[in-house]
């Protein structure tokens, strides 16, 4: 028997109130209804009340976090020597995590200079299609 890890939702989302369509809510009141005193239930439709405030807008932070993807093997090999060569230099690798974040970044600025007029790409919080791109 294997257990299913539940995926947890992604805190902030970047879903303003604004851009949620509006919701309203059913509500059953009891009304009265001719001289027996009975009383009836009806449905009555009522906006939700309007929230007092936007949230703040979720910032980018710097904590790390693990991903799982396929990097080939000899681009793994080429990598630990160059973090074994050049820790300790002005300029070097200290870690491999290091070398991977610098090296996303220069190609997340070369991807943003070229497709996107130079500037940053924003964030995003949907997840990708997996497998290959049709």
């Amino acid at each position: 028997m294997t257990t299913q890890r539940k995926r947890e939702p992604v805190t902030g989302s970047g879903t303003t109130f604004a851009s949620r369509p509006k919701l309203t809510a059913q509500r059953e009141r009891l009304v009265p209804t001719g001289e027996s005193g009975r009383e009836a239930t009806t449905a009555e439709n009522t906006e939700a009340p309007a929230p007092a405030a936007r949230p703040a807008p979720v910032k980018p932070t710097n904590r790390m976090v693990k991903r799982t993807m396929n990097v080939r093997e000899n681009t793994i090999s080429m990598m630990k020597t160059a973090v074994k060569k050049t820790r300790g230099h002005p300029g070097g690798a200290e870690t491999m995590t290091a070398l991977v974040n610098a090296a996303l970044e220069r190609e997340l600025q070369r991807l943003a200079d070229e497709f996107n007029g130079g500037e940053p790409f924003p964030p995003s919080h949907d997840n990708l299609q997996p497998g290959r791109p049709l």
